[in-house]
């Protein structure tokens, strides 16, 4: 009799267990439906602005936007961005180390982008070598491009009131948010900044304007992209005062008012970007390019272009002292007209004959180039002559 009252109590057990197990299993059901059948939840979108582009890259709060490095550039199948150049997945700047050598266009994002010669004449992204002409220009290059930059008057006043005009030409797609290499050009006598600029010269070829040359170089894309500002050369046969125009006057105002390489106004600031600084010009000039800029000036530009005239025959040891000696020389051109006078010829020719063979940054072939123009002590000459220093600066 007990035995048979245990097993009824232990059947009666089990029979409970079973059906608290039948319901917590009807529960889980229940609840399992009707997750599946409710909206979806995600995390709240967040986004981060890639620097200076203007570019929005999407990321989650479980999965932020991945900041732009080497090492995500190469996980994943680019999407360039057509005027920026930069991944929109990943935020990386395409670095454009190779591009076609008929249109300059980037192979590996599509971007458009600019030959690149230096002096040795060779593009660095696409190995075809710069068209450098010393006898003439092609014809359409003899009168204006189809895209014409813009020639600005401009002004800059000394703190003793003194005040100094200039000209400023800005190719026709300048980019205020861009950076642009700054070319600082010096007239001969009787000039004015305008001889640099859209002022007209009569020569054997009609009448041309220098900055025609600027404008062809950008619509061809046959150098990166630069600005030109023409001064007056009043007083630059005072070296000292040539040097602290173009240090303390000149270049701080360029960096605060248009796109250049400086990140400021500071001196250091301006030295910093040396290397997309250019100074050169034409007979006199070319004279106050080596006697201010070259020697004066060599720790705030590092690429120079001298035509027709100048010889100072101690700035090789200048250039090997203390204060240059570990500053390196970028871009160096020399040009003289075959028919200019034979005393400026051969100056100008010792001149370059002993930078390279004194100056210890200066070697031929490799960062500096002689030219011999076909031509006179005019512009015919230096319009083919600043052509040639552009491309190879630039």
């Amino acid at each position: 009799m007990k035995m048979k009252k245990k097993q009824a109590i232990l059947i009666a057990s089990m029979l409970l267990v079973l059906g608290l197990a039948l319901v917590l299993g009807r529960r889980l059901a229940l609840t399992a439906r009707s997750r599946s059948s409710a909206p979806e939840q995600t995390a709240p979108a967040v986004s981060a602005m890639l620097p200076d582009s203007g570019i929005e890259l999407q990321g989650t709060e479980d999965s932020p936007a991945p900041e732009p490095t080497l090492a995500a550039a190469q996980e994943h199948e680019h999407r360039w961005d057509g005027e920026s150049g930069i991944c929109l997945t990943c935020g990386w700047a395409c670095p454009h180390e190779r591009h076609d050598a008929q249109t300059a266009i980037c192979l590996r994002c599509g971007l458009q982008c600019q030959h690149h010669f230096g002096a040795a004449g060779v593009c660095s992204g696409c190995g075809t070598e710069a068209p450098v002409l010393t006898d003439e220009l092609p014809k359409t290059w003899y009168g204006p491009a189809k895209n014409q930059g813009t020639v600005r008057r401009d002004t800059v006043t000394e703190e003793n009131g003194v005040e100094h005009r200039f000209n400023v030409w800005l190719p026709y797609d300048y980019n205020a948010n861009k950076q642009y290499n700054l070319v600082i050009l010096i007239h001969g006598d009787n000039g004015s900044c305008e001889d640099w600029m859209d002022r007209e010269h009569d020569t054997a070829r009609g009448v041309v304007k220098m900055c025609w040359i600027y404008d062809h170089l950008t619509e061809e894309k046959l150098c990166r992209p630069f600005i030109v500002v023409s001064v007056e050369n009043e007083r630059m046969d005072d070296p000292v005062y040539g040097e602290r125009y173009l240090k303390e006057v000149l270049l701080p105002y360029l960096a605060r008012n248009y796109a250049t390489y400086a990140a400021g106004s500071s001196y250091e600031q301006i030295a910093a970007a040396r290397e997309h600084v250019a100074i050169g010009g034409m007979s006199r000039g070319s004279i106050y390019t080596y006697s201010v800029g070259m020697d004066r000036c060599y720790d705030v530009a590092a690429n120079f272009c001298c035509f027709s005239n100048g010889y100072m025959p101690e700035l090789p040891n200048r250039l090997n002292d203390e204060e240059y000696g570990e500053l390196p020389m970028r871009c160096y051109v020399a040009a003289v007209g075959t028919d200019d006078n034979p005393d400026y010829v051969r100056t100008h020719t010792m001149q370059y004959q002993l930078l390279c063979d004194r100056g210890e940054q200066i070697r031929d072939g490799e960062n500096a180039r002689f030219l011999e123009i076909s031509g006179g002590h005019d512009y015919l000459t230096w319009y083919v002559s600043i052509y040639d220093a552009l491309l190879l600066m630039f």
